[in-house]
């Protein structure tokens, strides 16, 4: 059991989703998506939901990761999240760099975890 967390990329207006890059217990990034997921929908549980990437916030996570992850909550805790680890840094900019290039293209970029 544990936190799986999924970045997935469509076409405008289309349901259908194709994951691109998959974490697996990266607390500060659930910690995150979860956050902007609370600003449209307080008080709602952040499970198997999605959440709409936009340039913003790869801009705002690019930013985070800097300094070996200066800007992180390395303490971000939730069920069967895991511990911070360091590697999950470059794991994490990774799929930024590929949301980055879908959005480029016109596609549209999601997240969404299960816990």
């Amino acid at each position: 059991m544990g936190l799986d967390q999924n970045w997935l990329v469509g076409d405008l207006g289309s349901d259908d989703w194709d994951d691109f890059h998959y974490h697996r217990k990266v607390g500060f990034l659930e910690d995150y998506m979860a956050s902007k997921y609370a600003v449209n929908h307080p008080g709602d549980e952040f499970n198997l939901e999605h959440q709409p990437v936009d340039v913003a916030m790869l801009d705002e996570l690019d930013a985070a990761l800097l300094n070996d992850g200066a800007g992180v909550n390395k303490d971000a805790s939730g069920f069967f999240w895991g511990s911070y680890d360091p590697a999950d840094l470059s794991d994490v900019k990774e799929a930024l760099d590929k949301a980055r290039n879908y959005l480029k293209a016109g596609r549209q970029v999601s997240y969404t975890s299960w816990w």
